[in-house]
């Protein structure tokens, strides 16, 4: 079948027509819009068993997610939201979490000159004011990130966590976000390095095209794109390329992450540090972007007994009483370490130096 074409909006975004691509992995239900002729990938109803073989395999797949198939039963009386303005009136009053980012996607340049200048003027991005934000910096989307349990909470009223994905699988750092975004909003290609988990979309109203690349290193590399409509639910893995376009007037959408399987010889999460390598190879020899072999290291790492997050998600991953041997010593550690790093950090700086955010 034919693909969308994507329009021409700089070095950062690939077009998905220079090479082949597929439609994604689909499970019924289907959407209105889509019969199952349409995909001769798509499979029968999802299920724990099926999703965990997905955290085994990191390959994406999309499924229609019905009322009876989430978790929580607010779910079932969930609050409606048409339009991005019932959304931030709804939330607007109730949120107590951070107050939201405003995201340029592809607008660069002028755009972006323009709008740190509206910040220096002592201007700001709130929920109120998001609809007129939106109109001096169009193709723009917005998002608020949930990580503290009220926050998390009030994000779960909308949509809670599909019954088909263990609560074993559930992050080992949850939080949730939520984006809203007019037509034509979107991000260029890139890799998520946020640990080592799989996120997922579900899509409250609107509609997004999403592309998708295999990581690095494995073979062999294809293309994926689906457009995700209303009650659409997408999953992917970190080390997967993917971008994004609205194609709807407005569209709102929330997404949670879970841990990777780790447990398994020859999973998905245990094989990203020999993707890491190949892609390293493969741009030593010539043969691929230097950017490609950094993203897989960050991802390769994050994985491994190498990092704090990895350590961390490998314990967690034995039997409960050895889990908790292990979750004692790596605080411990974890306490030592970050002491040593104060230490350091306040001779160098003549000031005890605290633990600081780096954007």
């Amino acid at each position: 079948m034919s693909l969308p074409l994507s329009p021409n909006l700089g070095a950062g975004w690939q077009d998905p027509n220079s090479s082949i691509a597929e439609e994604m992995l689909r499970y019924s239900p289907f959407p209105n819009s889509l019969s199952r002729s349409s995909s001769s990938r798509s499979l029968s109803s999802i299920s724990q068993d099926i999703f965990m073989r997905h955290l085994f395999s990191g390959e994406p797949f999309i499924v229609q997610v019905q009322n009876q198939q989430i978790v929580a039963p607010t779910a079932l009386s969930a609050p409606s939201f048409k339009t991005i303005k019932e959304w931030t009136d709804f939330f607007s009053s109730r949120w107590t979490g951070e107050e939201p980012n405003l995201w340029l996607g592809r607008l660069k340049d002028e755009t972006q000159l323009r709008f740190h200048q509206w910040l220096q003027e002592g201007n700001s991005v709130t929920l109120e004011n998001y609809e007129s934000v939106a109109k001096q910096f169009p193709k723009t989307y917005i998002s608020i990130v949930a990580n503290e349990p009220d926050e998390i909470s009030m994000v779960e009223e909308v949509f809670a966590v599909p019954a088909f994905i263990p609560k074993s699988s559930f992050s080992a750092a949850p939080s949730m976000w939520m984006y809203a975004g007019l037509e034509g909003a979107g991000v260029d290609e890139h890799i998520d390095t946020i640990g080592c988990v799989c996120s997922w979309s579900y899509m409250l109203f609107g509609k997004k095209r999403w592309w998708f690349r295999t990581p690095p290193g494995m073979t062999p590399q294809k293309r994926t794109t689906v457009l995700q409509e209303e009650g659409d639910f997408i999953f992917w893995c970190v080390g997967y390329f993917h971008q994004t376009q609205i194609e709807s007037e407005e569209s709102l959408d929330v997404h949670g992450y879970v841990s990777l399987d780790v447990n398994s010889p020859g999973s998905f999460a245990n094989r990203v540090g020999e993707y890491a390598n190949i892609a390293n190879y493969e741009w030593v020899q010539g043969g691929a972007p230097p950017n490609d072999a950094m993203f897989m290291h960050q991802v390769s790492t994050s994985c491994s007994w190498g990092s704090i997050e990895g350590t961390y998600i490998r314990i967690m991953a034995y039997p409960p009483y050895l889990a908790l041997v292990g979750f004692i010593i790596f605080a411990l550690l974890k306490y030592l370490l970050s002491g040593c790093r104060r230490c350091v950090g306040g001779q160098k700086n003549g000031s005890n130096t605290e633990n600081m955010k780096e954007d």
